[in-house]
């Protein structure tokens, strides 16, 4: 399964150029605890997200399943449509920090400062993302989507698959039953296709997916 590669650099430039015009909003206060912290969006996507340090899960709000987990840095809310409606709320993880700009203003300083090329290169990736996501998902098959959501665990950083349960990654992220992730993931590690170790994904050995 293809990699797709996060333009940090762009991502970074775009948050150095845009976070001095940006309100801070969590953490208030220094040392405060971000883990689980709730940002609703605007209805209209008045505002764009700076996530200059830490994680974020976008939740949908009708069942609050998580749709998408970004890290820094990180710009919420550049692919979205304006007056299309918000279908996502913003969950931060532990030790995050997070400014918001209005979209306008955030526009207009986008074309002031020559930073097109910046947003092209990001909503390119963001679409390459959604797609990737999709063809992890998007399966006829209980096990083929259990091996996808693992092929896309795979792809997240060591330090987040340390600290993230197996079963509860993909119960978040899908509609299977918890005893149906249960019992593919033992099938799984039984045959040693997969190496998890207290629930933790450590390697992926052979994920090949089912054929109809």
């Amino acid at each position: 399964m293809f990699k797709v590669e996060k333009p940090d650099v762009a991502f970074r430039r775009l948050l150095n150029e845009l976070l001095p015009y940006a309100e801070k909003i969590v953490p208030r206060q220094p040392g405060e605890t971000t883990q689980g912290v709730k940002i609703e969006s605007e209805p209209d996507f008045f505002n764009l997200y700076l996530l200059e340090r830490g994680s974020a899960n976008l939740c949908r709000l009708d069942d609050n399943l998580i749709v998408s987990t970004v890290f820094s840095p990180y710009v919420i809310g550049l692919a979205c449509y304006p007056g299309g409606g918000v279908y996502y709320s913003i969950e931060l993880g532990a030790d995050s920090c997070i400014y918001q700009i209005p979209r306008t203003r955030a526009q207009y300083l986008i074309n002031k400062l020559e930073l097109q090329k910046e947003l092209i290169s990001i909503i390119s990736y963001k679409l390459s993302r959604m797609c990737f996501r999709d063809n992890c998902i998007f399966k006829y098959k209980s096990e083929d989507i259990v091996k996808g959501m693992l092929a896309h665990l795979m792809e997240f950083p060591e330090d987040f698959r340390k600290n993230t349960s197996v079963l509860a990654f993909i119960e978040k992220r899908t509609t299977l039953s918890r005893s149906s992730i249960q019992r593919i993931l033992a099938t799984l590690k039984n045959e040693s296709k997969v190496h998890i170790v207290k629930s933790r994904l450590v390697n992926i050995c052979d994920l090949s997916m089912t054929r109809k």
